[in-house]
């Protein structure tokens, strides 16, 4: 064999698949033939798609927010899960008569898991998104894609209404509680400031008037009880000295019953003259007054017999009489005006405790109005809310929120999608056309004939004088 290390020039290449044209036709065709019976023998599985277009909501954001804010990746696998479980497949199956050969011998749970493997869903941008199904019968695959996008939109409305609707009566709920909430602090509020009305922050200035106003008060008083303490101990010094003149044998005196009741009838009367001047009629005192005198009276009527000097001396003594009176009602005034000094001091001390317990009060009311205001501040947002919320339930109940829209329908597939007669057909020439390109070659690289004078003078380093040509007979000149 000759060593051919070589490379032969692109005419000899061109020679040789000439000449060795049936190492090349004769795989090429059985390539083709094997391929053709492989296509018609596989199982023609056809495929269909749609794509799905995302429209935004058709009220501007700025008006009307939507409560559904998830991103469409999310809510398209969320969709699509929900879309490929058991329940919704089985029910497809069953509607559309989805793997009628299958179902007599397979479990619905490997056709239910066959179908999912037969559906796929890719998401083109952000907008949009196909749904591809395949399966032998071009008109169910179409009718199943079809059956998909249709599944697609109404899921998509529906998740999209009940978020909105979820959502609606979760804010509603809250919105009671914080309205019980804060109709309960308002009561609190309110019993509170009633509990303790005196000692309210509001009050603090008329509880200092007031406080200040009794004060003055109970100076005065204080003043007019030194004052009459000082003209009791005046009159009570006149009327001793006015006793030593008039009796100096007291021991010896005589005084007559008549005489006795005279003296009080007079200063009875005296003291009811002096009451009139600060008490009305009304007054208890002088209600006891007039009946002390008018028993009085009755009893001197009775007594007919009087002691002439007894009265005589009365008569001349009309000083001590005046003294006594004046005595009896500076004590009763002074009486008065300790048991008012002692009110005052009561209103006083209450006063005091008001003003003292205000700091306290006013703390507790602030925490209680912080509480409110921040309780009525949050009812108020959520109201807001579920105003919102509300106009956004609407929006999509009227289905002018967010929507899927089919922008390319399913069509009937008239090409197989598998096998693919674009990429099998192909495949089976390439395949064939290297097979025969290989064979010829390794034919040719196993004969040892010269084809050529250049051959042989490289071979025996002789120059060749005169070659030969071949002489085909007419029959190889037909074949060949």
């Amino acid at each position: 064999m000759m060593d051919k290390e070589e490379v032969f020039p692109i005419g000899e290449y061109l020679d040789t698949a000439i000449r060795r044209k049936w190492f090349i036709i004769i795989p090429f065709i059985l390539s083709l033939i094997l391929t053709t019976g492989l296509y018609w023998k596989l199982p023609k599985i056809y495929r269909s798609d749609t794509l799905i277009l995302v429209l935004p909501q058709k009220v501007p954001q700025d008006y009307v927010k939507p409560t559904v804010t998830t991103p469409i990746q999310y809510r398209l696998k969320t969709i699509t899960e929900e879309i490929l479980s058991r329940t919704r497949l089985e029910t497809i199956i069953n509607e559309l008569n989805l793997y009628p050969e299958l179902r007599k011998t397979t479990p619905i749970e490997q056709i239910i898991a066959k179908m999912r493997k037969d559906i796929e869903i890719k998401e083109k941008g952000e907008s949009s998104f196909r749904i591809y199904y395949q399966g032998k019968d071009p008109e169910t695959v179409r009718r199943v894609t079809s059956k998909l996008a249709s599944l697609f939109i109404e899921e998509n409305l529906k998740t999209r209404q009940q978020q909105a609707q979820i959502t609606t009566d979760f804010l509603s709920h809250e919105l009671a509680l914080v309205e019980k909430k804060l109709k309960q602090q308002e009561k609190a509020i309110t019993a509170f400031k009633s509990k303790h009305i005196e000692s309210l922050p509001e009050q603090r200035e008329s509880n200092l008037a007031m406080l200040r106003q009794l004060c003055e008060r109970r100076q005065t008083i204080m003043e007019r009880i030194n004052i009459a303490e000082n003209q009791k101990t005046f009159l009570q010094h006149q009327l001793a000295s006015l006793d030593r003149f008039i009796y100096p044998d007291t021991e010896n005196q005589v005084i007559t019953p008549n005489s006795s009741v005279q003296s009080q009838l007079a200063a009875a009367q005296n003291q009811l003259l002096a009451l009139k001047n600060i008490y009305t009629d009304n007054h208890i005192e002088i209600r006891k007054l007039k009946e002390k005198i008018n028993q009085l009276k009755k009893q001197l009527e009775s007594n007919n017999k009087e002691n002439q000097e007894i009265q005589q001396v009365q008569m001349l003594n009309p000083r001590v009489l005046e003294l006594k009176t004046q005595l009896m009602t500076i004590n009763m005034e002074i009486k008065r005006l300790k048991e008012e000094e002692v009110k005052l001091k009561k209103q006083i001390s209450i006063y005091e405790k008001r003003l003292e317990q205000t700091p306290h009060v006013e703390l507790q009311l602030a925490d209680l109005t912080r509480d409110y205001n921040n309780t009525k501040r949050f009812y108020e947002e959520l109201l807001q809310k579920k105003m919102h919320a509300k106009q956004a339930e609407n929006l999509e109940r009227r289905q002018q929120g967010e929507q899927f829209r089919i922008l390319d329908p399913p069509v009937l597939p008239k090409i197989p999608y598998k096998p693919n007669p674009y990429r099998l057909f192909p495949i089976g020439i390439f395949l064939g056309l290297g097979c025969g390109f290989g064979l010829a070659f390794v034919v040719e690289m196993l004969d040892n004939s010269f084809r050529n004078p250049k051959e042989v003078e490289e071979y025996l380093g002789i120059p060749v004088l005169a070659s030969i040509p071949v002489i085909k007979k007419k029959a190889k000149l037909f074949w060949s």
